[in-house]
């Protein structure tokens, strides 16, 4: 059993029995099988943690690259923005806290996937006042993506393609 995912978002449907799904806390790439007369539609909520649960039975494996980009990209960059949406504000604390302390301006660039001028702007808008939210960073740095460019960061991590992980765990198998 994992414990340290609590609920995810399917990401894809295998079969009437068994969903993919991506945890909440590492977008960790799971398969579940779900529970007899049970469904779930593509990017629903489900719980899988040591609680009740309503529709899953149990967590089947930690899935791999190959198995989690069988996945829509699209489906998954949508699940990937409700995740970062659904915790908005411990990503906004973590910049807020964090972007003004030297240590960890390149850690926050990489993670924010910003160049070095947006990033600046970023860190100018910060000094004058914290963000009080995403909206309002967008807005006072003059960038639009921020949630969009983090979400391909993610993907890019648990597909492999991105070697420096911030915020995922890389598909694989439970050994």
């Amino acid at each position: 059993m994992i414990e340290f995912e609590d609920f995810g978002y399917t990401i894809h449907k295998l079969d009437s029995k068994n969903i993919y799904v991506l945890g909440n806390k590492k977008f960790t790439p799971l398969e579940l099988s779900l529970k007899i007369d049970q469904d779930c539609e593509i990017c629903e909520k489900v719980y899988f943690g040591n609680d009740k649960r309503d529709k899953i039975d149990s967590v089947v494996k930690w899935i791999n690259e190959k198995e989690f980009l069988s996945a829509s990209k699209i489906t998954v960059l949508e699940v990937i923005e409700k995740i970062i949406l659904d915790n908005k504000e411990f990503h906004l604390k973590f910049i807020n806290d964090n972007i003004l302390k030297e240590e960890y301006k390149n850690y926050l660039q990489r993670s924010l996937c910003v160049g070095p001028k947006t990033f600046k702007k970023i860190l100018d808008a910060r000094k004058e006042k914290a963000f009080e939210s995403i909206e309002d960073l967008e807005k006072r740095a003059s960038t639009k993506v921020v949630i969009k460019n983090i979400a391909e960061k993610i993907y890019n991590e648990i597909s492999g393609k991105d070697k420096f992980r911030i915020f995922a765990n890389k598909a694989k198998h439970i050994d």
